[in-house]
């Protein structure tokens, strides 16, 4: 098969897994069906995605409580054939993938591997039929929270809750390691985060999350946390939010790269990955404003001393070692 221009430059620049971008929930919100829709100047823009390093995009469809136009199966169904159409309209270069082999088949023909994930559990209500619909539609992530309480825990929003994990929560646990989906402790609050973790066993995920100790955001993960996902052979995937990466907000390349720093110095640059959060915050750092600009973060790695192969580990391959081990 003759390689597209696209392939070639895959090969010589980093292979970068983003575990967590936001556009399909972006796109429902603004009504947008096609990638060609989206504003030229959005974080994320099908001509950005298809130029830049970002090999696999793990796409969150996103549901909270606070949105009434829609109950919660309906509003992550809709995003998941937004997801398809998505796929089929850009199949040139974009391809929907379930399994870690999916993901070399699409790098292999110079195309970006699309990876669905649920962000909040409330998005299966009290019924894991629906868990189990979602994965034959393809997820193969899933949060149990956002930031508020639901049937399943408790999340960061609920500080002072004493709840955690409830038992349909894990029940939920139960069936999402049946299946073969990664669990992602994002947005958990720190009670239910321990839960999950006693009630578990593998990899655990914490798709788009930074260090509490360099910022003090209840959305970061203490270094106890950091330290249990790594244990268990996870990943944490470093957010670009302006305010999960220092106190003020007002944010660089190199904020993300001082979470690394201390990431890797406290549990290994084995738990690393890169989470941005594209799309789902306004607040990205200077030198990071977009989804085209991700190589960037790369060549900061590099300049910080971070080696050939941690640059590897952190970019994609610790994502595919959990993927792969976990969803085939």
């Amino acid at each position: 098969m003759k390689k597209t221009r696209r392939s070639r430059q895959r090969f010589s620049h980093p292979f970068i897994c983003d575990t967590h971008i936001d556009t399909l929930s972006k796109m429902l919100q603004f009504g947008w069906t096609s990638l060609n829709e989206i504003p030229s100047d959005s974080q994320v823009t099908g001509a950005r995605l298809r130029r830049s390093s970002v090999g696999a995009a793990v796409f969150a469809i996103f549901t909270e409580k606070h949105d009434h136009s829609l109950s919660p199966p309906l509003r992550t169904l809709r995003m998941i054939d937004m997801a398809y159409s998505i796929a089929r309209e850009n199949s040139g270069w974009l391809q929907m993938a379930t399994n870690a082999r999916g993901i070399k088949q699409a790098q292999g023909e110079g195309k970006t591997a699309m990876i669905l994930a649920i962000e909040n559990g409330i998005a299966i209500g009290c019924d894991l039929g629906h868990l189990r619909n979602y994965y034959r539609l393809g997820v193969r992530l899933m949060s149990l929270t956002w930031n508020h309480r639901n049937r399943l825990g408790d999340g960061i929003g609920t500080l002072n809750g004493r709840r955690g994990l409830t038992p349909f929560g894990r029940d939920t646990l139960r069936e999402m390691q049946r299946l073969g989906m990664i669990i992602d402790v994002s947005h958990l609050s720190e009670r239910t985060f321990w839960h999950v973790v006693e009630a578990t066993e593998g990899p655990l995920a914490a798709t788009h999350s930074n260090a509490l100790s360099i910022c003090k955001s209840p959305r970061n993960l203490s270094n106890d946390q950091i330290r249990a996902i790594s244990d268990r052979g996870g990943f944490i995937g470093l957010n670009f939010c302006g305010y999960f990466l220092n106190d003020s907000g007002e944010a660089s390349i190199d904020d993300v790269v001082k979470h690394a720093s201390h990431i890797a110095e406290l549990a290994g640059t084995r738990v690393l990955a890169i989470g941005s959060d594209f799309d789902g915050t306004a607040s990205l750092p200077r030198g990071l404003e977009h989804v085209g600009k991700i190589g960037g973060l790369i060549e900061s790695l590099r300049q910080a001393g971070f080696s050939r192969s941690d640059i590897d580990a952190i970019s994609h391959r610790n994502f595919l070692r959990v993927f792969s081990g976990v969803c085939g």
